[in-house]
């Protein structure tokens, strides 16, 4: 997967927005996430990118909830307001006391941003040893491979910055420092470990699309299946979800799914699980095909889904069911992270209930969990789609 997916709901009550009359309601995202960290460094070493174009970089890749193709032709004042009022919520802490009042002003209080992060050398061994899209989940014995692959990040965001002076010091210190993070690194193993169990027993591996891991790591006794279905389904009642995936779900693929989308999230939100889990398992069967059609694994002929062979045969191999599809998907897709969980684990092991739930063969589907497993499945793809969409009009 190209980049982790957009989390929606964070912990808050109502949506952060800008309000213009020039240019409409402005939807912002309150958080950053791991991989806006990197976003972020990669743009503060682009040097052929004047003040403006780096803010208008950064708002499309990381605050905007939808990118706007044409932020260059905004008035300057508009775009340090935007900016003004995401980094108010999302990095308050690195803002000084004159605010931003211009893109000078942004660059520097993002860099700030970074440096503080950088500093905090426990947390961010932290969320490398939680992550599961990259190095993936970390146990205790493997400790020390974990301080190469720490080393290794830590040279390659030297060298991303060789020549400036913005992070240097810092990173120096995180490094002479390393032999007084292996407590923590160890605790971070065990964690990390903790969690992965717990994911994988509940069923839950796409969790943490919704909610933060360290919510679910006090989950350890045996009961711990009702828990996590309540904490996540509650996540899942926010009445702005509704709103979100509309304006998340802007590509064509994705939109002409929002009205089937809209009627299951309020039947899941009033609890009527029966009639909104079959719609989730249908659009998460539809997403993940429109997504191999964009690869070219597959192709629609005449109504049927069928492989995309490499080299032209009379005949034609058929795709009909989801489960022929996912195998198809796992012979020629190299994938890894939560990617490869997602297809190998989750989406495999819902093939037999989509089928007899889809079928009719099954009648007592409509349980909480059955219906927020499916959301999730839902979200992720369509994160994934969306992801390959965009990565192909870049290229």
């Amino acid at each position: 997967m190209s980049k982790p997916l957009v989390l929606w709901l964070g912990d808050r009550k109502k949506v952060l927005v800008f309000r213009s009359q020039k240019y409409g309601v402005i939807r912002l995202r309150k958080f950053l996430s791991t991989n806006d960290f990197i976003v972020l460094i990669g743009h503060l070493k682009n040097n052929e990118i004047d003040l403006k174009e780096f803010t208008i970089k950064v708002l499309n890749d990381v605050v905007l909830v939808t990118p706007e193709e044409n932020l260059q032709n905004w008035e300057d004042s508009a775009l340090i307001s935007i900016a003004r009022k995401w980094a108010k919520r999302a990095i308050p802490e690195d803002i000084d006391e004159r605010s931003i009042k211009n893109f000078e002003d942004f660059k520097i209080a993002v860099s700030k941003h970074i440096n503080r992060m950088l500093k905090m050398t426990g947390e961010t061994v932290k969320l490398i040893g939680e992550s599961m899209n990259g190095i993936g989940v970390v146990l205790a014995s493997q400790i020390a491979d974990m301080r190469s692959q720490i080393s290794f990040l830590f040279n390659e965001i030297t060298r991303a910055f060789t020549g400036t002076k913005l992070i240097q010091g810092i990173l120096d210190q995180a490094i002479s420092d390393f032999q007084k993070s292996l407590l923590s690194i160890l605790e971070s193993a065990e964690n990390a470990d903790n969690l992965r169990k717990i994911l994988e027993s509940s069923g839950y591996e796409l969790a943490p699309l919704i909610i933060h891991s360290h919510d679910l790591l006090d989950l350890k006794d045996k009961n711990f299946e009702p828990t996590i279905t309540n904490r996540i389904f509650n996540l899942t009642k926010n009445d702005d979800l509704i709103v979100e995936v509309e304006s998340a779900f802007v590509s064509p693929q994705l939109k002409k799914r929002v009205p089937a989308l809209k009627q299951a999230l309020i039947a899941h939100q009033s609890r009527q699980f029966y009639l909104s889990t079959p719609v989730f398992i249908a659009q998460t069967d539809g997403i993940f095909t429109d997504w191999l059609i964009l690869l070219k694994l597959v192709r629609r002929q005449k109504g049927i889904v069928v492989a995309c062979e490499k080299e032209k045969t009379d005949k034609m191999k058929k795709l009909i069911s989801l489960g022929a599809r996912v195998e198809h998907a796992k012979e020629n897709l190299d994938t890894d992270g939560l990617l490869k969980i997602a297809i190998d684990n989750v989406l495999t092991r819902s093939i037999g209930k989509r089928n007899s739930v889809l079928h009719g063969e099954s009648s007592n589907y409509g349980t909480a969990k059955n219906s927020t497993q499916a959301l999730l499945m839902v979200l992720f793809f369509a994160d994934v789609l969306e992801s390959a969409i965009k990565n192909k009009k870049e290229t």
